[in-house]
This record gives structure tokens, sequence and C-alpha cells, in this order.
């Protein structure tokens, strides 16, 4: 495989990974276990984690199997669309708010984890918080799953065997912001020095990912076969 497609990978999946609702969720489960005392907050803080990254990998194999069913060109306007939608909102936003890093009312993932009632759960043991990460990565997660989808029409052509380590980049890539909270916590400044910069920064990134969203869709569109005609 070319290296430009792991750079791809990598930039996708980047810009895919910030999501300050899914950040908020995952910081009220460290902060409310991070009472009990450090240990309990990383065994927390990495089966959140674990089970997000599994529920995602499964999350992905369903885009795989989409892309594989629909044409190509369906997909990459719908994803242009939604490209176009998350620039506009994120100008719109920008331009209401200076500065805002935490789950707002409006954003449709907050709205999603507060009817789902995660803080409730997140408070209920281990089992529970494993819950959460697996069901996030179906519900939340997805809400920012335009590049995942980009991710899969640019891998569509490769066998299970050559999308396999792709996808594991990916989520891995995508799954790094909780990994930097909970190094946080874990009292690592330099780590939270990185991470508050990627918070203030947020939506350049998502600017710039919408940018790159919309280019990729556009391009597979005039690239792929429209049959409609």
């Amino acid at each position: 495989m070319d290296i430009n497609i792991f750079s791809t990978v990598i930039w996708l999946a980047l810009i895919d990974s910030f999501d300050p609702c899914v950040f908020a969720i995952y910081t009220s489960l460290l902060i409310s276990v991070s009472a009990i005392n450090m240990r309990k907050t990383v065994t927390s803080g990495l089966a959140f984690i674990a089970s997000a990254f599994i529920g995602y990998f499964l999350f992905g194999i369903f885009l795989r199997y989409i892309t594989l069913s629909l044409p190509r060109y369906i997909l990459a306007l719908i994803t242009t669309i939604y490209g176009f939608a998350i620039l506009f909102h994120t100008l719109i936003k920008r331009r209401n708010a200076s500065y805002n890093n935490i789950c707002r009312e409006d954003e449709i993932a907050c709205k999603i984890g507060r009817m789902l009632k995660f803080d409730a759960f997140i408070n209920k043991g281990m089992v529970f918080i494993c819950l959460v990460g697996f069901i996030a990565a179906f519900t939340l997660f997805p809400c920012t799953a335009g590049m995942y989808i980009v991710f899969n029409l640019l891998t569509v052509e490769l066998s299970f065997i050559e999308w396999f380590p792709l996808v594991l980049l990916y989520i891995a890539v995508f799954i790094s912001p909780l990994i930097l909270i909970l190094a946080s916590f874990m009292g690592v400044t330099r780590i939270r020095g990185i991470y508050n910069a990627m918070l203030s920064h947020q939506d350049i990134f998502k600017i710039l990912g919408s940018v790159l969203l919309i280019s990729i869709s556009i391009y597979i569109f005039i690239t792929s076969p429209l049959h409609m005609f």
C-alpha cells in the first residue's frame, strides 16, 4: 500500500476525532471516579476507550458493507452535502461565540447523549462504563462520521485483509484525544497543554476537515461512474 494512504487515513481520523460532546461525557466519567483513586481513574478511562474502540470498529464494518452495497457517487454526494453543512455550522458558531469547548445544547451529539442519559450510567460500575463507551460508538461518534465514510470510500477496493490494519490505524488516531484527556488527569502537564491547545483550535480543525471532506467527496463523485445517466 502507498504511504500516501496512511497519511490520508491519519488526517481523516484526526479531524474526525474532534467531538466536544464525547469529550464532555468522557471527562465527566473521569471526574466522577478520580475522587476514589488514580488507579480507578485509569482503569475506568481505559475501559471506556477499549469498548469505544471495539464499537467503532464494528461500526466501521457496517460502513464498509454500506459502501460496498451502494454506488460510490451517491455516498460521495451525501458526504459532500454533509461537509458543507459542517462548514457552515462551524463558521456560524465561530461568528456567534468566540470560544467554546463544551457540550452545547444545540449539538446533535449532545442531545443524543442526554437522551440516552449517559451521565447516569457512568457512575454505576465498570460494566456500565464499558456499555457507555460501546453505545457511544454507535450513537455519538457517528455524528462526526463523515470522514469515516470517506475513509471507507477510499478503501472500498481493498480486500478485508488490506482494509483491516488501516481501520485499526484510523480508530487508534480517532481515540487519541481520549488518551490525551486521560493522561492529563494522570497529571502529565505537557499532555494537558497539548489537549488544551487542541480544544482551543477545534473550530479550525473542523473547517479544514470540512474542506478536506468536500474536496475528497467531490473527487470521488467526479471519478465514479454515474449509472443514473
